[in-house]
């Protein structure tokens, strides 16, 4: 019947509208930059002051190199200007400003906050957004800051 067409073409349409709402985040663009040397996470920390330990809220797929992926509920910001992020396996990399977005590779930094129109800062839930490099399943992350 065409109430029951109606309903199912509705569950579809909703079902395309939340899958994208939760890869809006994973978007790649062309601002790059490189990891830091593995073998220096200890040395290089010593810098900051603060650090908190987040775990994994997902993975990206395959065609984006299948990182694990964090979502966490505070702005980029909230963190000061500079900050480290080490994965649970050893690799680190450095974001020279936590109110732009970082790429490195399949490594993607969002800053959160900001409209959805800013491709910079916004994420779908309104934190920082990080995507591990590529094949690094690392199930925590920590943020020197």
């Amino acid at each position: 019947s065409m109430k029951r067409i109606c309903s199912l073409f509705s569950i579809l349409l909703l079902a395309l509208f939340l899958n994208g709402c939760g890869s809006s985040d994973d978007k790649t663009d062309a601002t790059t930059g490189t990891g830091d040397d593995p073998s220096k996470v200890t040395t290089d920390t010593a810098a900051f002051s603060h650090k908190e330990t987040y775990s994994s809220t997902g993975s990206a797929p395959k065609s984006r190199g299948g990182g694990t992926t964090f979502r966490i509920g505070k702005k980029g910001t909230a963190f000061g200007k500079t900050i480290k992020v080490v994965f649970s396996n050893g690799w680190s990399v450095t974001i020279p400003n936590t109110s732009k977005r970082f790429t490195s590779g399949n490594f993607i930094y969002r800053a959160g906050g900001g409209s959805f129109r800013n491709f910079e800062t916004w994420t779908s839930h309104g934190g920082v957004f990080i995507c591990a490099n590529a094949g690094n399943r690392s199930r925590q992350v920590t943020i020197y800051y």
